[in-house]
């Protein structure tokens, strides 16, 4: 566990050494792309309409001082729409910053200096690696052989890396066969959503259901208008050529200087954006949950009614972008599980959770003489797919959400009244009932589920809290929402 008390996101430059069609400052070659070679290929345009001047270096002294003079521990992470690996003194500068902070990158892991990178510093120090999997590019170039090297190389030192891909709509027809291609490397591929412009249709607005699940991404999560957020409070970007920090990239606000002096906000914010692309309740949930925990308590709201409402917001974002919800079952072992089971529980760990689906249905179609718990654990698997399934879905949502109420019900006839697994039940046929705005229902379902001994249960028990505090606030129970609700943040790891 990274323990930091701010975040700054960093944008040094926009200078890359790939040119990605879908990328912002995607130049198109003209009639002689030979003019333009190597990592100096592309001076961008950045977002502020100035051009970028040859990368400089990051003034360490002086970023140093400034932490300093802050108090505290930071997040510093290099995530900006250039590569930040083109900046001669990146890992000197890294190597500075973690002897007290850290450091987190998004990269495209093909520029020399990412090697140094892994074998001078202390993967503990950093909190993520982003690994920008730039496919089309990368064949283009004959980088992709470097890519996968060097993704083993961090894997070898002990570094959180993770790939991912954009989700680029002419990318469709080869999603399954990049994904297999990359697994067959030992390495797992994620899609993410694009933002921007194709064949004159916004994305990721335009994506279809098909094409949101053929790249298995979850936009929903993205729908922030009018939602709390930490931006400015206890994070901040830095995207201008002189060090400003904003409290986001949308949000154009002066807060401070990365060397000088940085001024958070001392509340948080509503989201103004109908969508947004960093949804940091979900990109950080740590510094999201320590900002509301502290700003609902050591800086008290104007009111105790507003400070209810607060909190009925935070219940309520929390419970419209819960990830992996009921997910005890996917660790259940007693019995010694058939390998069919056990490879669609590591399914749905990994979010695959059409293939946990079909893993399942196909296991229960051979297998019709399983013991009654046995058959609950299938059904309550194949439950808690659909109810992620719906999470991603629009048109489809009550579908699936009927879908898994029915598996829920089959569960509970195979179990004993007994047996501890019924708290997935309940807390899965809760979220199904408040879903489906039928509140009795729900409060019966979360309630009951708090009888069963819940030591084991620790994501059931989060969610039943959850909803149950959401349930409260909906019907005006405010003092018992704010309990249910202090309940849900203190078992939240």
């Amino acid at each position: 566990m990274h323990n930091y008390d701010a975040w700054l996101h960093w944008t040094f430059n926009n200078s890359c050494n790939l040119n990605c069609s879908y990328c912002f400052s995607h130049i198109k070659l003209q009639e002689k792309p030979g003019r333009l070679k190597g990592p100096a290929l592309f001076s961008r345009i950045n977002l502020f309409g100035r051009r970028n001047k040859r990368s400089c270096v990051i003034d360490i002294p002086a970023l140093k001082n400034t932490l300093a003079r802050a108090g505290g521990v930071f997040n510093i992470s290099f995530t900006g729409g250039g590569e930040p690996f083109l900046i001669p003194n990146v890992v000197q500068a890294c190597l500075e910053i973690t002897r007290k902070h850290y450091v987190g990158f998004n990269t495209n892991l093909v520029c020399k200096k990412v090697r140094e990178f892994a074998c001078k510093v202390n993967p503990e120090k950093v909190v993520f690696f982003h690994a920008s999997l730039h496919i089309k590019e990368l064949e283009r170039l004959g980088l992709t052989g470097q890519y996968i090297d060097n993704f083993y190389l961090f894997r070898k030192h002990g570094f959180n890396i993770d790939a991912s891909e954009v989700g680029y709509p002419p990318l469709l027809d080869e999603a399954d066969r990049y994904r297999s291609f990359f697994k067959e490397n030992g390495i797992e591929l994620r899609f993410d959503p694009f933002f921007g412009e194709y064949e004159g249709r916004q994305y990721p607005g335009s994506y279809t259901q098909e094409e949101l699940e053929i790249f298995n991404i979850n936009i929903d999560t993205h729908y922030r208008k009018g939602k709390l957020c930490n931006a400015g409070y206890n994070i901040g970007v830095v995207l201008e050529e002189d060090g400003n920090i904003s409290p986001c990239i949308f949000i154009r606000e002066r807060i401070g200087n990365i060397y000088g002096r940085i001024n958070f906000r001392d509340k948080l914010i509503r989201c103004p954006l109908d969508f947004c692309a960093c949804p940091l309740s979900i990109c950080d949930p740590y510094l999201f949950k320590k900002a509301i925990e502290e700003s609902g308590g050591v800086r008290k709201f104007n009111s105790g009614r507003t400070y209810l409402f607060e909190v009925q917001a935070q219940l309520e974002n929390k419970f419209t972008t819960s990830v992996k919800s009921f997910s005890q079952w996917s660790l259940e072992s007693q019995g010694d599980l058939p390998p069919q089971v056990q490879h669609a529980q590591l399914a749905f760990k990994d979010g695959r959770y059409q293939e946990c689906l079909k893993g399942i249905e196909g296991f229960l179609s051979t297998n019709p003489a399983l013991d009654s718990r046995q058959k609950a654990l299938c059904y309550i698997g194949l439950a808690s797919c659909l109810v992620e399934e719906s999470q991603r879905a629009s048109v489809l949502k009550q579908n699936y959400l009927n879908r898994a109420k029915a598996y829920f019900e089959d569960a509970a006839k195979e179990l004993k009244s007994e047996d501890p697994l019924n708290i997935s039940i309940c807390s899965g046929l809760g979220y199904i009932y408040l879903q489906l705005k039928d509140e009795d229902r729900a409060a019966f379902y979360l309630k009951k589920g708090l009888q069963y001994p819940l030591d084991k249960y620790q994501k059931e028990l989060i969610d039943i809290y959850t909803n149950l505090g959401c349930l409260c606030f909906r019907q005006g129970a405010f003092r018992q929402g704010v309990k249910y609700s202090l309940s849900s943040l203190k078992h939240t790891p």
